[in-house]
């Protein structure tokens, strides 16, 4: 009996991964264009959707997940896995997120499990600090409806967004200087979040 609860669990898990993670080819769900070119944003791709975006010209790809990682459904791809817990980004992890758009080469995508929250924050904050979106603008589109939010669980998000100084964030991120990561992490394509 415990081995059919087993399996009978197994096999749910499995069929709920494989409806996430829609088995067409083509664009991942809640795709957009951030900006035309060079910065995209999606929810988690399969393997399928990885391979079409290489084929398409995509080089990179930021990974914001916590607990999942590219590394065994990607190739080809310069991946930047940037492990960040969804109820605890921090300024400095946006600092990283910025700087690591600033230096990856593009077109990249960014994603998160849903493809929005982690990931519309780190839009947001693109658009502040490279196209000089004013703040409120940013928090205005970082808030429509449409991006799919989960509007009670992240809260901090938006007033993480009002909170950054902006003009010292754009000098930081635009002078090239390096996020405080430990300085081993610099050097790989995994960084940690402390």
């Amino acid at each position: 009996m415990a081995d059919c609860v087993t399996e009978r669990q197994s096999h749910r898990r499995l069929m709920a991964e494989l409806a996430y993670h829609d088995l067409e080819v083509g664009v991942a769900k809640n795709f957009r264009v951030v900006s035309h070119g060079k910065i995209y944003s999606s929810a988690q791709p399969n393997r399928q959707q990885f391979i079409e975006m290489e084929k398409h010209g995509c080089v990179s790809v930021l990974n914001l997940r916590s607990h999942h990682s590219d590394l065994p459904i990607i190739s080809g791809l310069q991946i930047k896995e940037f492990h960040v817990p969804t109820h605890h980004m921090t300024e400095d992890d946006v600092r990283t997120a910025l700087e690591v758009l600033r230096d990856a080469p593009k077109p990249l995508l960014i994603h998160s499990c849903r493809g929005v929250d982690r990931t519309a924050l780190v839009v947001a904050a693109y658009h502040i600090v490279f196209e000089n979106m004013l703040p409120s603008e940013a928090l205005a589109r970082y808030r429509d409806r449409t991006n799919g939010l989960h509007r009670y669980l992240y809260r901090a998000f938006p007033r993480l967004i009002r909170k950054i100084d902006w003009e010292a964030m754009k000098k930081t991120v635009l002078a090239g200087q390096p996020a405080e990561v430990p300085e081993a992490s610099a050097t790989v394509e995994k960084i940690d979040h402390e």
